[in-house]
């Protein structure tokens, strides 16, 4: 299977996202949470 250039941009863009979304959490009380398990639903 060969990957086409949309699949890889859209790979590394999801990438980059659950990177950032691993830094960015939600002060909630005594729960954290991260914004990287939302993005990783959306990339499916």
């Amino acid at each position: 299977m060969k990957i086409n250039t949309k699949e890889m941009v859209l790979t590394a863009l999801f990438t980059a996202l659950t990177v950032a979304g691993a830094k960015l959490n939600l002060m909630l009380p005594n729960i954290p949470v991260t914004l990287q398990t939302a993005i990783v639903m959306l990339a499916g």
